[in-house]
């Protein structure tokens, strides 16, 4: 692909994120950052759809949430669509998230 996406850890924690480099125009720009730990950064097999998975500490909970953040086209958008882990009840759902030619299967929570 034309773009090179990675995520960041910073030692403090709140600067972690996204981000997305175009070596053509020498640019780098974010596309999600926060308080939050990102895993398994994944372009979906011949299209130009990313999904990374996101942890978020949670005071009230002993284990934190997680969501998948998706980005149809993450060189025109910085919206991602997110997929929320948990039910409102919080009762842990098995998600399943197809970012690459095979699906995953996960239990989150």
């Amino acid at each position: 692909g034309r773009f090179i996406a990675a995520t960041l850890r910073t030692a403090w924690g709140d600067a972690n994120g996204v981000v997305l480099f175009d070596p053509d125009a020498g640019t780098l720009r974010t596309l999600e950052s926060g308080d939050a730990e990102y895993e398994a950064l994944t372009w979906r097999e011949d299209a130009s759809t990313l999904a990374v998975l996101r942890s978020v500490e949670d005071d009230e909970r002993e284990e934190p949430t997680h969501d998948v953040l998706v980005w149809d086209d993450p060189a025109g958008s910085t919206t991602p669509r997110v997929l929320r882990a948990l039910a409102s009840s919080g009762i842990a759902l098995l998600l399943t998230a197809r970012s690459t030619a095979q699906s995953s299967a996960a239990r989150l929570g």
